[in-house]
């Protein structure tokens, strides 16, 4: 999975077949999220994006709703990404 922070690659995940989760030794990865398709500028009106956690979710929801989609890497990943997206008006679950 590759992880990007503010749009541009800052490392990669490696899920093995049993779930166990490696990134490359040294990289950024606090904030980083991964996108199905590309993420609008932030400063769109009107913009929503789904926070999720999990690939399996964030591609799910995104063919559900077709809103913006990222799946964050944990739930500490997912406040940072509200905190820079600075306005988060509703959580889900």
């Amino acid at each position: 999975m590759p992880i990007k922070i503010d749009g541009k690659l800052s490392s990669v995940e490696f899920i093995d077949a049993a779930g166990n989760k490696v990134v490359l030794a040294g990289s950024a990865t606090a904030g980083g999220y991964w996108a199905p398709t590309a993420l609008p500028p932030i400063t769109a009106k009107d913009l929503t994006i789904v926070i999720a956690e999990g690939i399996a979710t964030a591609l799910t929801l995104y063919e559900s709703w077709c809103y913006a989609t990222v799946a964050a890497r944990s739930l500490a990943t997912s406040a940072r990404l509200r905190l820079r997206c600075g306005r988060c008006t509703q959580r889900l679950g």
